[in-house]
């Protein structure tokens, strides 16, 4: 004995002092309801208290002598009840006000405040009922949302169609399926599943997890059709738009043939026209004017101008019109091309919903066979039951509390 006592002592100097600092003392102060008798009230509170010292890190002690008197002498109110408590070792306290509602049992309005100054930590409503282990697991519940919501814990069970498929909750990878065992260690209150594999569709649903109970969920993955069917066959591809390379083709020649003429023409006649203004400046440098009989040549220069001008423009006109041609013959060619129906085969695209609507059908018996033909698959088998979340029943139960009620 003295042995265990040393190690236990020993033991003891090594936890930091931190640690055991964090052990919270919380009073429960006496129960209190105008339509409920003293005794009930008492009961109730022994019950949640004895529930409330199951919660870990938190002391759930018997309420003094003085701890009653401070209660009587502060009339509910928060600011001096934190002063007087506090100076007793609690952390926080509680106030419980008790009703009956027309659904049955005992409704708790409930609020835990700080001590010593009296602020608001938390406030809830719960309700006791029933008998044995279906109101200690109430009690515990009503104890656990107000003092220490985060263990109020579920579990969830998945029931996936597709095995090794990755399973995240709440944004964390919890593992593949099919999982050992349904997922606990859950806290009460709404999370966010989600369930992906590579070549199905995402599956993503929020559930409600219940304190004390496992959710089930059936999660059927299907497969992507746009992986599945993202090109048609081989055999239903489109031909080449021969059409549309034809004109485009015809349209680049016009093109390529006006701009050809355009540079021939115009060389001749820049070659002409320098010609005749060479000559003219030479005549002008040897002291010759222009007289009368030089009048045809100038007016040949003119004209070799005016064609160098005119020859611009049919050539641009040509070059314009051959890109117009093309454009339009070729946009016209392919939306014939690609509006009009691919020729029907046996490998044609099928609507990925028809086609597992024809798999999910019996197959019809073939009169003719060959040795070719291969056997129908069988009918996949019928996916199981999905498994329905368990609730406990509303049924209204007569309290095992203090007789007399």
């Amino acid at each position: 004995m003295r042995t265990a006592l040393v190690v236990f002592l020993a033991f003891s100097s090594l936890v930091p002092q931190q640690a055991r600092a964090e052990v919270h003392t919380v009073m429960v102060l006496p129960f209190t309801g105008d339509d409920v008798k003293e005794e009930v009230l008492t009961g109730l509170q022994g019950i949640f208290m004895e529930e409330a010292r199951k919660i870990p890190g938190y002391n759930i002690p018997d309420l003094t002598a003085r701890a009653l008197m401070m209660n009587n002498e502060c009339r509910g109110d928060p600011q001096c009840l934190g002063k007087g408590l506090a100076r007793l070792g609690a952390t926080e306290f509680v106030y419980t006000e008790v009703s009956r509602p027309d659904r049955g049992g005992f409704q708790l309005r409930q609020s835990m405040h700080e001590a010593p100054s009296g602020s608001l930590v938390r406030d809830s409503v719960s309700v006791l009922k029933g008998k044995g282990e279906q109101l200690e697991n109430l009690a515990f519940r009503a104890a656990a949302l107000l003092i220490s919501p985060e263990q109020l814990k579920g579990g969830l069970g998945l029931d996936v169609n597709v095995g090794g498929a990755t399973i995240m909750i709440d944004g964390e990878r919890v593992g593949e399926s099919p999982l050992a065992g349904p997922y606990g260690g859950l806290t009460e209150g709404r999370h966010k599943v989600r369930v992906t594999k590579e070549g199905y569709g995402a599956f993503e649903q929020a559930v409600q997890i219940t304190f004390g109970e496992v959710t089930q969920l059936d999660v059927r993955l299907t497969r992507d059709a746009q992986k599945e069917f993202s090109s048609s066959p081989p055999s239903a591809s489109r031909p080449p738009p021969l059409i549309a390379l034809g004109v485009a083709g015809v349209g680049a020649a016009v093109t390529g043939g006006g701009v050809l003429l355009f540079a021939l023409v115009g060389a001749a006649l820049l070659g002409a026209t320098a010609y005749l203004a060479e000559t003219i400046t030479t005549d002008a440098r040897n002291g010759t004017f222009i007289l009368p009989q030089d009048e045809p040549l100038l007016r040949l220069w003119q004209a070799a101008a005016a064609g160098t001008v005119v020859s611009a423009v049919v050539a641009v006109a040509a070059g314009l019109l051959g890109i117009a041609a093309t454009g339009a013959g070729t946009a016209g060619a392919l939306g014939y091309h690609f509006t009009r129906p691919l020729p029907v085969s046996d490998t044609q695209f099928v609507d990925p919903a028809a086609r597992r609507s024809a798999k999910s059908r019996p197959a019809k018996t073939r009169v003719e066979t060959s040795e070719t033909d291969e056997p129908a698959p069988e009918p996949p088998p019928p996916p199981p039951k999905p498994k329905t979340k368990k609730s406990k029943s509303p049924v209204q139960e007569e309290e095992n509390l203090p007789e007399g009620e």
